[in-house]
């Protein structure tokens, strides 16, 4: 975190529940916000994001957002939960964050899930009500489809300690430049300024009978 604080832009914050959910871990709530309040001055500082229950219950969700009023905090709206939630966040926070909990994404069920959340965030003409934030979306399969004002994953932090991704005579000789390489990727790409209802084509399927 020094290191963050000294060299980087912007930061935002999150409470790595997903992968303390994903490891069938508890998680300390008090101690998150604790780490929250020690760096939200920081001028680097973005946001961070509420605690969730991944999972949990429109409800168990609504009950954090009471309970952790974080500076500048984001809400998290999980892909089990309600549009009518959705709502709700969309007309009282600045940002939302979107988070699917599928293991492999994009998906035809993430997908879908994506544009029923679009609909509700944006406009008739595909203006956001509110920023977006997508968890795990830093494929640009993924966020060239979407007006997203920012994203995060673990993609670099997963593929740049790995050199057996990586052959051929231009490969990269270390960990920081396999690093700057990944990002350089991710940065060619753009999120778009609006989103469009995608233009589905419907087939009716006819049954042979012989």
């Amino acid at each position: 975190m020094s290191l963050v604080l000294e060299v980087c832009k912007g930061f935002a914050l999150d409470s790595g529940a997903f992968s303390f959910w994903k490891r069938g871990e508890p998680i300390d709530w008090d101690l998150y916000r604790s780490f929250v309040f020690e760096h939200y001055q920081h001028p680097g500082y973005q946001f961070s994001l509420i605690p969730d229950v991944i999972g949990g219950s429109d409800e168990e969700n609504d009950e954090l957002l009471k309970q952790y009023p974080l500076p500048g905090g984001v809400p998290v709206f999980h892909q089990n939960e309600s549009l009518a939630r959705l709502k709700r966040l969309v007309e009282h926070y600045p940002t939302v964050a979107l988070a699917s909990t599928e293991t492999h994404i994009p998906s035809y069920s993430f997908d879908s899930w994506m544009i029923d959340c679009m609909r509700v965030i944006c406009d008739e003409k595909g203006k956001p009500r509110c920023k977006i934030h997508g968890l795990r979306m830093l494929n640009p399969k993924i966020f060239t489809g979407y007006p997203l004002a920012s994203a995060d994953s673990t993609n670099v932090a997963q593929n740049c300690n790995n050199p057996t991704q990586w052959s051929g005579p231009y490969k990269p000789v270390n960990t920081e430049v396999r690093g700057a390489v990944i990002i350089d990727r991710i940065e060619t790409y753009q999120s778009p300024a609006f989103w469009e209802e995608p233009k589905i084509e419907q087939y009716q399927l006819f049954e042979a009978v012989g």
